[in-house]
């Protein structure tokens, strides 16, 4: 399928007063330049000058000028882009080049485009095919900048953006993806064509640009991430006053993939010959090695009579071609002839004997070009170019990665390190052989992968290909050790100081993923030690997992399991009124709760104590919030009221009060007592042992709304010298024959003291209970049962009445 990659760079800023600069980056120093086309090569005119062609300053002569209109475009610099001169169109003007540049870019191409649109309605930037209406094209809408791809009229998008400055970029592949400042906006299914017309402005379709357009760059490449930044990077500083916030970087998958770099990514991949191509077994003859390029340069036995041999397991662990002296692998005539003056060559080789050998010959004959040597005990390292340099001072032996850029200079590099430059070019011999016989250096060792390209290299392209080799056969990933598994508590903090350990590199990179939901996220690293904290927000069983990554792109991971706990909520005392309750009266009752859980919801429930439960009514925020409810209460009495909260999760809490008092005002209402009753051993507290007569009497009636008093409570224990007397009453509930009085009162004249007198007419029982400020008991005829316990303690001389 093919691949287009379209890099728009669409400008709606207001005109700024600035003087042109100078930069240190070019286009022209990135591979592949086909045209460009910018301001500074229109100097010569003046403003609103016509403008009958525009000079290609990529020296490939790709030159634009007027082609089907009869109105031309004209230059002007007072009120261009940022300052600089630009190319004004007012509607019905193009510049064309016929059939060339369309007819020889190939099917990956990248293209920048800088323009500024005056009008607020569909136009054409770029065309290819303007009569069918279709490839690099934008379509205005309303007010809003282009931004609709057309490919074929697959797709439109009605969301654009607002004036301003913006990148656009267009993969096209198995689909066009568009992109607003690097974040993907649509994809949809097409591939890319090139017409015979490649047009700036347009004028087919009715959608003349008035507007700007001040540089077109133009890539018979896809561009690397790197040689991408870089051009972009050139044009913001150059016609933006103010360089736009980068857009966030991408965020890792929490298991990252290996590294998705191949050498075939890099353009001018002449040949390849790699170990994975040879499925034989161990110590077979090699007779042929494919060439994994796909130009089919195979080598194969040509002038020995001896063939190297398959090993499985070579050098880290990847199959290798072994020589063991006098054997060569050979292509004669084709690869040769087809490499240009301009050469990259990387080998990776583990010599097993320490004489001078041959790696790669180009002319053998000769003894010259593409050959390394090895000196005393010292590993490879003479790269002998017409015999002009040696290197006394080599790596030691193991397996290293080398690596020839020829362009102007020869530039030898070890485990990408250069060693050596020298001026000179690359020529080629008729022979391209692998292991080499001729002047008494045979290889004895091993030949992992070869890659040659017919360009000279980039250092991004460069230093891509070499970290390929070095994940693949030197490299040793970090190590990150042990990480314990460990339990906590939703919304406590997770904290574990690590590390890792990685014996051959110096730089790294860390990130980590909680787990949680929380995302990708860095983690700053000091030396090779790492700290983790993060707070988990929700119970769970959570694998978290720390990436390091190396400079050469090894990846290195541990996942520990973390436990978060639910913590059930808290709820606090129950708010309702302290006074009786009349019946039939709606009363409001309330609690506050709050919960460690801040993501954790809740339910609540009633217990009313008559029988009757409800459904809490919950107003929270982050985990905390309140219940409040009313409840109408039809019968008198004395009644628990229960509040029990449940998180999302199961966590349970319960709230009571005791005892909401509820009353029925009617005239008839008397709780009257006395006289006598034996107290129960355990009753009186400080002397559980001691038993005898207790004296008591009591008479209480509603009022209207408030109980009266014809005789206030009064309990007189003789035997330990124990008497109490009522000065103020809480409440007085008869219910069903039982009456109910509460209050408080002294001790032997001093103190304050609750008390609870419940009676029951029809048994003609008793009981009394009295507390000190803090809830202690000190009297309780019937020690341990909750306060609304029918009374159980015989009256022995007197009566209760309670109707």
């Amino acid at each position: 399928m093919k691949k287009f990659t379209f890099v728009l760079y669409g400008l709606f800023l207001l005109s700024f007063l600035l003087t042109n600069k100078s930069y240190a980056f070019s286009p022209s120093d990135v591979p592949g330049l086909t045209a460009w086309y910018k301001p500074e090569s229109l100097q010569q005119l003046n403003n609103n000058d016509p403008i009958s062609n525009w000079p290609d300053s990529s020296s490939n002569g790709y030159t634009l000028e007027q082609a089907t209109s009869s109105k031309q475009p004209f230059y002007y610099t007072a009120a261009g882009i940022n300052g600089f001169p630009t190319v004004r169109f007012e509607g019905n003007q193009e510049l064309k080049l016929n059939g060339n540049l369309c007819n020889n870019l190939s099917n990956q191409v990248t293209l920048f485009v800088v323009t500024r649109p005056l009008n607020d309605e569909a136009y054409n930037i770029v065309d290819t095919n303007p009569l069918s209406d279709t490839w690099w094209r934008y379509d205005g809408d309303g007010t809003s900048y282009p931004g609709v791809f057309r490919p074929d009229r697959v797709d439109r998008m009605s969301a654009m953006p607002n004036a301003g400055a913006h990148i656009f970029t267009l993969e096209s592949g198995i689909n066009y993806s568009f992109y607003k400042d690097r974040v993907l906006q649509n994809s949809v299914g097409g591939n890319f064509s090139c017409g015979d017309i490649f047009g700036i402005g347009g004028m087919s379709g009715g959608k003349t640009l008035v507007g700007d357009i001040s540089e077109v760059i133009v890539y018979d490449s896809i561009l690397s991430d790197t040689d991408r930044t870089n051009i972009e990077s050139y044009l913001y500083g150059k016609y933006f006053a103010t360089t736009p916030t980068p857009p966030p970087s991408p965020v890792p998958t929490p298991t990252p993939p290996p590294p998705s770099f191949l050498p075939s990514d890099v353009p001018g991949l002449t040949a390849w010959y790699k170990p994975e191509s040879l499925q034989l077994n161990d110590n077979d003859a090699v007779s042929t090695w494919s060439d994994s390029s796909g130009n089919g340069y195979t080598l194969q036995q040509l002038i020995s009579s001896e063939q190297p041999t398959y090993t499985t397991l070579g050098i880290n662990g990847l199959p290798t071609i072994t020589f063991s002296g006098g054997q060569e692998l050979k292509l004669n005539g084709n690869l040769c002839n087809s490499l240009s003056n301009q050469a990259s060559l990387f080998v990776v080789t583990r010599p097993l004997n320490a004489t001078n050998y041959n790696v790669v010959d180009t002319n053998p004959a000769t003894d010259s070009y593409w050959r390394f040597n090895v000196y005393g005990n010292s590993y490879l390292g003479v790269f002998r170019l017409n015999r002009a340099a040696q290197f006394n001072s080599m790596p030691t032996s193991g397996t290293h990665i080398f690596t020839l850029n020829s362009g102007t200079s020869y530039s030898f590099y070890v485990d990408s390190v250069e060693q050596y430059s020298l001026d000179g070019n690359f020529s080629c011999g008729d022979i391209f052989g692998i292991g080499g016989l001729s002047g008494g250096k045979p290889l004895v060792g091993d030949i992992s992968e070869i890659i040659v390209y017919d360009s000279a290299l980039s250092d991004t392209d460069r230093t891509n290909v070499g970290n390929y080799l070095y994940r693949k056969y030197i490299n040793i990933a970090p190590s990150v050790n042990i990480i314990p598994s460990v339990s906590l508590n939703e919304d406590n903090t997770y904290s574990y100081t690590g590390s890792f350990t990685d014996p051959d590199s110096f730089s790294w990179t860390a990130i980590v993923n909680y787990g949680d939901g929380s995302g990708i996220q860095s983690l700053p690293l000091s030396g090779t030690n790492f700290t983790l904290n993060h707070v988990y927000q929700d119970n769970g069983s959570y694998s978290a997992t720390v990436f390091v990554t190396d400079t050469q792109g090894s990846e290195g991971t541990k996942t520990t399991t973390v436990t978060v706990n639910n913590v059930p909520p808290s709820v606090e005392a129950i708010t309702v009124s302290m006074n009786p309750i009349q019946i039939n009266t709606a009363t409001t009752v309330s609690a506050n709760f709050t919960d460690q859980g801040v993501l954790d919801t809740h339910t609540a429930v009633w217990n009313w104590g008559d029988g009757n439960t409800s459904s809490g009514t919950i107003t929270e925020t982050s985990g905390s919030g309140s219940v409040s409810d009313s409840h109408i209460y039809t019968s008198s009495g004395v009644y628990l009221i229960t509040l029990t909260v449940t998180d999302k999760d199961g966590g349970v809490e319960t709230e009571t009060f005791q005892y909401l008092s509820v009353y029925s005002p009617t005239p008839q209402g008397l709780f009257s007592a006395g006289q006598k009753f034996t107290s129960p051993v355990g009753a009186y507290t400080q002397n559980p042992s001691l038993t005898g007569n207790i004296f008591f009497g009591l008479s209480y009636k509603y009022q209207e709304t408030v109980p009266v008093g014809n005789r206030q409570f009064s309990m007189d224990f003789n035997a330990a010298d124990f008497h109490f007397y009522a000065s103020s009453i809480n409440t007085l509930v008869i219910s069903n024959g039982i009456g109910t009085l509460t209050g408080t009162g002294t001790i032997n004249e001093s103190g304050t003291y609750n008390f609870l007198v419940t009676g029951s007419e029809s048994a003609n029982t008793i009981r009394i209970q009295i507390k000190d400020a803090l809830g202690n008991k000190i009297y309780d005829t019937q020690l341990g049962s909750p306060d609304t316990a029918i009374p159980t303690t015989a009256v022995t001389a007197g009566n209760v009445l309670a109707h």
